[in-house]
């Protein structure tokens, strides 16, 4: 198990800062840097700072698109899902 944090603009819809990766070992250090972060971007309600874990970052790639792909690629993605009959 790997862990990424990013730091993530929703007005942006971009990623900010990241993914920083951390090993398995060291689970705490990505949490004390998630708060660390957090803390820097209190005061902006558009900016989500995360900890997200899985065996690859094209793990996270593929389970969280929505940090690394632009609304236009979602959507486009979106769109041949529904054509394929895809839920």
């Amino acid at each position: 198990m790997q862990y990424f944090v990013i730091v993530y603009s929703r007005a942006q819809g971009k990623i900010l800062l990241g993914p920083e990766t951390f090993a398995d070992s060291e689970r705490k250090a990505a949490l004390q840097r998630r708060f660390q972060l957090e803390a820097c971007w209190r005061d902006d309600p558009d900016i989500e700072v995360v900890v997200l874990g899985s065996e690859s970052e094209a793990q996270i790639r593929r389970t969280h698109g929505r940090y690394f792909h632009t609304v236009a690629e979602l959507a486009r993605a979106a769109g041949s899902a529904a054509a394929l009959g895809a839920p």
